[in-house]
């Protein structure tokens, strides 16, 4: 396969240049990956009192699943998923104008070294049941206009604390990259998430359930970059009923073993991109994971085209491989 350039098809501003004579380049520099002694970590149990007060808490109560918040000077510390306002916030309801939101942090587990995807799926359940209620409650805040809900994993993913944890964002306006998708869903007659095998071509397919489908990007920032995309059209997940948080969980598991079985990556970003209701705008909602395959240089950084080494067809089938033997083991 020789070089070649595509656009995404949904935001036109992503090119990326599939290139894979780039993967037999010489290196001469390695990345030395150093374990940090673990001090007293603020999102373990028994250290409640180093975050700030929760915003809302699961815990269980007479074998029941339920929601509270700390109140009155009182921290629970048999929680089952805590959600804490970040301590060093990049947007704050303290502020005004553009610097206005809500800047939050999900605890997703008791154990502190533990992957999402070795996280037991009835807990992960219980995490995005307890995230997506946190965002219901914030988007009741008439001036919030955009939530985004990621999650770094690894140093050169951006994690700070190695304890599980994903975060909140939101805003007041629709950010730039939700704007160029927006405006693809404002103009065109069809939505290409409702047939993606129609147009991205089944070697783009990693996996699917009755409910949701894994595909690697058309045009990737990065080797193996992949989209869970809802077979229902809906502009965000946060009303999703548990049945189909269930299969979403499923899928997510499993292809981020894949990933890490296929490609040994340790280190990974994931997003997900949806619009709120009140926007009154079409979009389809979907989980977009960038694993750190590649480091980004020049050419990435100075003009947001993307060189990649492996074509996402190639990926696909390398991933597919792995999660044949991960669901039939």
């Amino acid at each position: 396969m020789g070089i070649e350039i595509r656009r995404d098809p949904i935001n036109p501003r992503i090119i990326s240049i599939i290139s894979p004579k780039r993967a037999w380049r010489p290196k001469q520099y390695k990345l030395a990956r150093v374990e940090v002694e673990r001090k007293s970590c603020p999102f373990c149990p028994g250290n409640e009192f180093m975050t700030p007060p929760s915003t809302l808490l699961m815990r269980k109560l007479n074998g029941k699943v339920v929601l509270e918040r700390d109140k009155d000077g009182y921290r629970p510390s048999d929680w089952i998923v805590r959600i804490v306002p970040n301590k060093y916030p990049i947007v704050s309801p303290k502020q005004s104008g553009e610097n206005y939101g809500y800047h939050e942090v999900i605890i997703e587990a008791r154990e502190h070294n533990l992957r999402i995807e070795d996280i037991d799926l009835e807990h992960l359940i219980l995490v995005f049941k307890a995230t997506f209620k946190r965002v219901i409650e914030i988007i009741e805040d008439e001036r919030i206009k955009h939530v985004l809900w990621f999650r770094n994993e690894g140093i050169l993913g951006g994690a700070s604390i190695a304890h599980p944890h994903s975060q909140l964002i939101a805003l007041s306006f629709i950010p730039p990259s939700i704007e160029e998708e927006l405006e693809y869903f404002r103009k065109s007659s069809e939505c290409l998430y409702c047939r993606p095998e129609a147009f991205y071509g089944s070697r783009r397919l990693v996996h699917e359930n009755d409910h949701f489908i894994a595909m690697t990007s058309y045009a990737p920032r990065v080797p193996f970059e992949l989209k869970i995309i809802p077979k229902t059209h809906s502009p965000n997940p946060w009303n999703m009923d548990e049945r189909l948080l269930g299969k979403f969980c499923e899928m997510l598991k499993i292809v981020l073993k894949s990933l890490l079985y296929s490609v040994k990556v340790e280190d990974y970003n994931m997003w997900i991109h949806a619009v709120l209701d009140k926007i009154d705008e079409d979009f389809h909602w979907h989980l977009e994971i960038l694993p750190l395959t590649s480091t980004w240089a020049g050419v990435e950084k100075g003009l947001n085209v993307y060189v990649v080494s492996i074509s996402p067809e190639e990926a696909a089938e390398i991933l597919r491989k792995t999660l044949h033997s991960l669901v039939s083991s």
